[in-house]
C-alpha cells in the first residue's frame, strides 16, 4: 500500500490559511461587490437628484435670461433707423445667443418679420403678445408638435412706432440638452406625451436617440399623478439610473416630462475599480494577518511541539534505554509570553536534571557497595579457612585430651607398678603442651582475624547507612517525577480536550452550511448568492475538521510519548522500591554478621583464656609427672587431680567446637551473603545502564 504523504504542520496551517485567503477573497468579491454597488448607486442617486436640480436651474437660469434679451433689444431698437438696419443685427443677435426665432409683430399681429415662420397662434403665444400690447414684458413655455419652446415678449419703439418683438429659444433641441448634459455630467431629454422631443442619448451610430416611450407605469405616475419617478431604467439596452419629473409648460392641454439620468455602465465601472481597491486592501489585511498568525503559530506552537517530540524520541530509544545525557535547550529569548508547551518542557527538563542527579548518586553508592561487598566476601573466606584450621586443631587437642583420659585412668590401676607409664605420661604430656601452645596461636591469630573481619562489617554497615539514605533521597525524587510525568499527562488531556471542542465547533457549522443550503434551494433563483456562501462555509467546516484531526494526530503522539515516559517512571519507580528493600535487607544481615562476628570474637577470647590455663595446668603435670618418680603417693594424687582437669579441658574443648562450628557457619553466611549482595548489585548496575548520562 503506498504510504501517504506526511505533511507538517506548518505546512498543514499555512495550507489552511491560503485556502482561508482565497476563500476571503471569493467572499469579499461576493459581499462587498453588491454592498460597494448599493452604496455607489445610493450615492449617485443623491448625486443625481443634485444634478437634477442643477438641470433644472440651467433651464430657469436661460428662461430669466429671455427677459433680458427683450430688454437689451427694447434699449437697441431705437438707434436703428429701420428693419433695414434692424433685421441683419437680429438674425446675428440670435445666432450668438442660440436663439430659435425673433419675430416682430404689429399692434394689430401682423407679422412684419420672422426668423422662423410661425402663425403664433399657441395659447402661450397668444399670452405673451397681449402682455407685450400692454406693456408688459414676459416669458412663457410654448409647446408645439416638434419644440418646446421659452417665448419672450416686449414692447420695441422703432422710427418713432410701437411693435412687439417675440424672442424664441428652443430648450427640446438635440444640440440645447447635449449642451445641458456636458455641464451637469447627465443626460437629458424632453418628451411630449409619449414622444421623446430631444435628447443628449445618442446610439451606437453616433445619431441622436428617436424613441417612442412606452413605460405605462413611468407616464402614469409623471402625467397622471404629477409625481417624480426615480429608479433604473433600461434605454437603447443600457441600464440608467433616471429621474422622470413633470414639466409645467403654459400650454395646459399639453403633457411634457423631463428626464435626467446616468449611465449604470459608469457605475458597474467605478464600482469595479472601487471594489478592486477595497478587496485588494482587505486582502493585503488578511495576507499580513495570515503572516502574523503563521509567525505566533511557529513561535508559540509548532517550535514547541517540534522541541518537545524531538526531545522526547532522544530520550526514550527502540532499544528501551533511557538516553539523560542530552542537551537542554534554552527557551527563545525573544519570546515575550510563557505558555503551557513552555511548563511542559521546564517541567521536563527538571525531570531529566533530577534523573541525571539520581542516577549518578545510585551509580556512586553502586560502586562503593560494590567494593565493600567485595572486601566482606574475601574476609569471610579468610575467616572461614582460618576457623576450619582452628577447628582441626581443636580437634586434636580433644583426641589428645580424649587419650588423656584413657591413660589416667590407666593410669589409677597401674601407677604402683609402672614408672615406665608415668614416663610415657609425661612425653604425652609434652605433647599436649606442643598441642596447646599451637592452638593458642592459631586461636590468637583466629581472634586478629575476627577482629579485622568485624572492622570491615562495621565500615559496611555504615556504607549501607549512607546507601539507604541515597536510596531513601532517590525514591522521594523519583515521586516528584512520577508527578511531573502525571501533570505533563493531564496538560496533554487539557489539549486533546479543547482540540475536540474545535472538531464539534467544525461539526456543527458543517451542519449549519448544510442546513443554510437546504435554504437556499428552497429559495430557489434567489438563493443561489446564499448558496455560494453557504457551500464556503462548508468547506471552510470541512477544513478546520481535518485540521483538527491533524492536531488530534500530533496530540495523540505526544500523549503516547508521555504514556511511555509515564511506564518507563512507574517501572524505575517499582526498580528503586526493589533496590531500596534489597539494601535494607541487606543491612539487616550485616548487622546480624556484625553481631555474630562480636559474639565470636567474645567466645575466640574465653577459648584463649582457657587454652592459657590449659596451658598452664599441662606445665604443672609436667612437673608433677617427674615427681612422681619420687613420690607415687602424691602422683596418685595429682592423678586425681589431673583427672578433674581433664574432664574440664574436655568440656572446654566441646565448647570451643561448637564455638568454632558458630564461627564457622557464621563465615559461611558471610560469604554467601556476600555474594548475594554482589548478585544483586550486578542486577542493579543492569537496571542502572538502562539510564544513559553524561
Amino acid at each position: 500500500m503506498k504510504k501517504k504523504k506526511k505533511f507538517s504542520l506548518t505546512q498543514e496551517f499555512v495550507l489552511g490559511l491560503l485556502g482561508l485567503l482565497i476563500f476571503s477573497s471569493i467572499l469579499c468579491r461576493l459581499l462587498l461587490h453588491p454592498i460597494i454597488k448599493n452604496t455607489v448607486l445610493e450615492t449617485d442617486y443623491k448625486e443625481l437628484h443634485t444634478k437634477e436640480k442643477i438641470v433644472t436651474d440651467i433651464i430657469n437660469t436661460d428662461e430669466k435670461l429671455m427677459l433680458q434679451y427683450v430688454e437689451n433689444l427694447q434699449v437697441l431698437a431705437p438707434l436703428f433707423s429701420g428693419q433695414d438696419e434692424l433685421i441683419p443685427y437680429l438674425r446675428s443677435y440670435a445666432k450668438n445667443f442660440g436663439l430659435w426665432n425673433i419675430a416682430i409683430l404689429s399692434k394689430s399681429n401682423n407679422v412684419m418679420f420672422s426668423i422662423n415662420n410661425n402663425d403664433y397662434n399657441h395659447e402661450s403665444e397668444k399670452k405673451a403678445i397681449e402682455a407685450a400690447k400692454n406693456n408688459h414684458s414676459t416669458v412663457v413655455k410654448t409647446v408645439t408638435d416638434k419644440n418646446i419652446l421659452f417665448t419672450s415678449s416686449g414692447k420695441i419703439v422703432l422710427n418713432g412706432a410701437d411693435y412687439i418683438i417675440l424672442l424664441q429659444k428652443s430648450i427640446s433641441s438635440n444640440d440645447y440638452l447635449t449642451e445641458i448634459a456636458h455641464e451637469t455630467g447627465t443626460d437629458v431629454s424632453l418628451f411630449l406625451n409619449d414622444k421623446q422631443l430631444g435628447t443628449s442619448i445618442k446610439d451606437a451610430n453616433g445619431k441622436y436617440l428617436i424613441e417612442k416611450f412606452s413605460d405605462q407605469e413611468i407616464l402614469n405616475t409623471v402625467y397622471n399623478q404629477g409625481k417624480q419617478f426615480c429608479d433604473e431604467v433600461k434605454i437603447n439596452n443600457e441600464s440608467y439610473l433616471a429621474i422622470y419629473r413633470p414639466y409645467r409648460t403654459d400650454n395646459s392641454h399639453e403633457k411634457v416630462m423631463l428626464f435626467v439620468g446616468t449611465n449604470v455602465d459608469k457605475v458597474n465601472s467605478t464600482t469595479t475599480t472601487l471594489s478592486i481597491k477595497i478587496i485588494g486592501v482587505v486582502l493585503i489585511l488578511i495576507f499580513v494577518l495570515i503572516l502574523m498568525v503563521v509567525v505566533v503559530l511557529r513561535v508559540l506552537v509548532i517550535h514547541p511541539v517540534k522541541n518537545a517530540l524531538s526531545t522526547f524520541k532522544s530520550v526514550i530509544k527502540e532499544n528501551g534505554e533511557i538516553d539523560l545525557s542530552i542537551e537542554l535547550k534554552e527557551t527563545s529569548t525573544f519570546k515575550v509570553t510563557h505558555n503551557e508547551m513552555d511548563d511542559m518542557m521546564e517541567a521536563f527538563y527538571e525531570i531529566i536534571i533530577a534523573q541525571q542527579n539520581f542516577i549518578g548518586s545510585v551509580k556512586e553508592t553502586e560502586n562503593s557497595v560494590g567494593i565493600a561487598a567485595e572486601t566482606l566476601a574475601n574476609d569471610a573466606q579468610l575467616s572461614a579457612s582460618a576457623s576450619s584450621q582452628i577447628s582441626a586443631n581443636i580437634n586434636s587437642v580433644k583426641n589428645s585430651v580424649e587419650k588423656q583420659n584413657t591413660t589416667l585412668s590407666s593410669v589409677q590401676t597401674i601407677l604402683d607398678n609402672s614408672i615406665s607409664e608415668i614416663q610415657n605420661l609425661d612425653k604425652l604430656i609434652e605433647n599436649q603442651s606442643a598441642g596447646v601452645i599451637e592452638s593458642s596461636a592459631s586461636i590468637e591469630e583466629m581472634v586478629g582475624n575476627i577482629s579485622s573481619v568485624s572492622k570491615s562489617i562495621t565500615k559496611m554497615s555504615e556504607e549501607y547507612k549512607i546507601l539507604i539514605n541515597v536510596t531513601n533521597e532517590a525514591k522521594e525524587r523519583q515521586d516528584d517525577v512520577f508527578t511531573h510525568v502525571n501533570r505533563m499527562a493531564q496538560q496533554s488531556a487539557h489539549l486533546a480536550d479543547a482540540n475536540e471542542v474545535i472538531s464539534q465547533i467544525a461539526s456543527q457549522t458543517n451542519l449549519l452550511a448544510m442546513n443554510a443550503a437546504i435554504e437556499a434551494a428552497h429559495a430557489g433563483e434567489a438563493g443561489k448568492g446564499f448558496a455560494v456562501v453557504a457551500d464556503e462555509i462548508r468547506k471552510l467546516a470541512e477544513n478546520s475538521a481535518s485540521q483538527s484531526k491533524s492536531i488530534k494526530s500530533q496530540l495523540d503522539d505526544i500523549s503516547t510519548i508521555i504514556t511511555a515516559v509515564v511506564n518507563a517512571t512507574e517501572t524505575s519507580q517499582k526498580e528503586f522500591e526493589d533496590i531500596t528493600n534489597k539494601v535494607s535487607s541487606t543491612s539487616t544481615l550485616v548487622q546480624e554478621i556484625s553481631n555474630a562476628m562480636s559474639e565470636q570474637e567474645e567466645a575466640s577470647k574465653q577459648i584463649l583464656l582457657a587454652l592459657h590455663d590449659m596451658n598452664d595446668s599441662t606445665s604443672n603435670v609436667q612437673a608433677t609427672s617427674k615427681q612422681m618418680s619420687n613420690n607415687i603417693v602424691l602422683v596418685k594424687t595429682e592423678s586425681n587431680n589431673l583427672e578433674t582437669i581433664a574432664h574440664t579441658v574436655e568440656g572446654s574443648m566441646e565448647e570451643m567446637s561448637l564455638g568454632i562450628m558458630e564461627i564457622t557457619n557464621a563465615a559461611h553466611n558471610v560469604s554467601d551473603k556476600a555474594i548475594e549482595t554482589r548478585e544483586q548489585l550486578k542486577t542493579l548496575n543492569v537496571l542502572i545502564n538502562k539510564f544513559k548520562i553524561k
